[in-house]
């Protein structure tokens, strides 16, 4: 799958959980995960450790 203006589809992830959606989501339309973001901190050290170059932007709080 393609988009307009070419390249494949960037991916969004909020309430990312471990990722799982993600990975699907990936292997039916191709692209890429642009970010991910998640509360928990355990299902954000396993999008930590299978995403290691989005680290940075994955946690978020609670207002």
């Amino acid at each position: 799958m393609t988009v307009p203006g070419g390249g494949w589809p960037r991916i969004g992830s909020m309430c990312s959980g471990y990722g799982g959606l993600d990975l699907g989501v990936q292997a039916v339309l191709g692209g890429s995960v642009a970010w991910h973001a998640e509360m928990n901190p355990n299902a954000a050290a396993i999008l930590a450790h299978h995403w290691p170059r989005d680290a940075k932007s994955r946690r978020y709080q609670r207002s």
